[in-house]
């Protein structure tokens, strides 16, 4: 079954250097690798067995996308001698039948093997991280720390759950990051992050406390980093969240303008959707879409609910029951689609359909969600009369308020 997750294999590092004792570096190199993919929540690393089965068969790059429906395949090789060695890696992209990244690595002395191991590690959950948001993340200049920035990457992972753990997760690693690089003045912006998530999740015991913070912070980011697209983007939300409409809105073209990849667009058309701008809001999602198939799986629910205010009804249904084949990083996904769909078959009249649809939807936790879980998710909205309508058509099926 499909995954929002990214899927790896890596496959054996050829030694080139002329000598079998040298051997130890490429399974060495390997070896950190899948502990590092492995560790961040937002990838699947096939496990160090699969890769050599996979290099001792001979599989070609077709055949393993068939076997395994593996998207990234990482090659290496080790060459040189004592005094000048070289690791060489390339990322090939098995659905697209190219190779997406490459890159060299030098070292002189053994000793430094270590060292290394951790900057090829990090490059590649970088590139990863890539895949994931779409984030250029330049900020990864400013760290003087690689296990800060190893941090940083694993904390966006966990936060991308949307879970109460996840997120928990996320605070632990950013403040750990924060801790062994605190002259990294973008890092300290991940706490409002951390903050805006204790409100939205409902895991504060003082919401106006933790949003007043999340906000201030925002805005400090965008006086100190006025380029940076993602505070600018955080502080509408906020604004929407707080019913500062005309100042939330007044963002957008701003935040347009910033946009420099998904990632961006994304955090931006949460706003522009939220706004009621429902045309260009579709038109993002679906460049997001295209662009990065593995984008957080909230993107898939909140596209659709685009599709259904703007009353594209049939297009809805095609894509939920679409997404609903796929398997999703948070559960919450599925179930938002499978109450879409139930709104979806109520407004065609077909009870029969809606009803089971609410049913899937419950049956995936026992307990379903609530009108109060329903806004929430979509908490931005500028314009609740969707949701209420709904929420409204959904209760005599079982949905209750709270």
């Amino acid at each position: 079954m499909p995954t929002d997750k990214p899927s790896v294999l890596v496959i054996p590092f050829e030694n080139q250097t002329g000598k079998s004792d040298n051997d130890f570096i490429g399974l060495g190199i390997i070896s950190n690798i899948i502990s590092t993919l492995s560790i961040n929540d937002s990838i699947l690393v096939s496990s160090s067995s699969t890769g050599k089965h996979v290099q001792e068969k001979n599989y070609s790059d077709s055949e393993i996308l068939e076997n395994y429906g593996i998207q990234y395949l990482l090659r290496g090789d080790v060459q040189g001698a004592e005094g000048a060695y070289r690791v060489s890696l390339q990322m090939t992209d098995l659905k697209k039948s190219e190779v997406v990244w490459s890159k060299l690595f030098d070292f002189k002395e053994l000793k430094e093997l270590f060292p290394v191991q951790e900057k090829i590690s990090i490059a590649i959950l970088e590139q990863m991280r890539v895949k994931t948001s779409g984030s250029q993340l330049t900020q990864k200049n400013y760290f003087t720390n690689p296990e800060a920035y190893r941090h940083f990457l694993n904390a966006w992972a966990a936060f991308g759950l949307k879970t109460m753990e996840g997120s928990e997760k996320a605070e632990r690693l950013w403040k750990k990051a924060i801790e062994l690089d605190p002259n990294h003045r973008q890092l300290n912006f991940m706490m409002a992050w951390v903050h805006w998530r204790k409100v939205t999740m409902r895991m504060s015991d003082d919401p106006k406390r933790d949003m007043g913070k999340a906000y201030s912070i925002a805005l400090n980011a965008i006086d100190e980093f006025p380029e940076w697209t993602t505070p600018k983007a955080l502080a509408g939300l906020i604004e929407l969240f707080l019913k500062k409409y005309d100042e939330a809105c007044g963002r957008i073209p701003t935040l347009l303008q910033a946009s420099k990849d998904h990632s961006d667009l994304g955090m931006a058309n949460l706003v522009i959707h939220s706004c009621g701008m429902l045309g260009e809001a579709i038109e993002n999602y679906e460049k997001i879409m295209l662009s990065n198939p593995h984008h957080a799986a909230w993107i898939f629910y909140m596209y659709n609910h685009a599709l259904i205010e703007n009353k594209q009804y049939e297009k809805s249904e095609r894509f939920a029951l679409m997404k609903l084949n796929e398997k999703h990083n948070w559960s919450g996904v599925d179930q938002t689609l499978y109450l879409q769909l139930a709104y979806l078959y109520e407004l065609k009249g077909s009870k029969k359909k809606a009803k089971k649809m609410f049913e899937l939807h419950k049956a995936i936790d026992g307990k379903g969600k609530t009108g109060e879980i329903i806004h929430k998710e979509y908490f931005t909205a500028s314009d609740k009369t969707y949701l209420n309508e709904l929420i409204s058509a959904l209760k005599p099926y079982g949905l209750t308020e709270k």
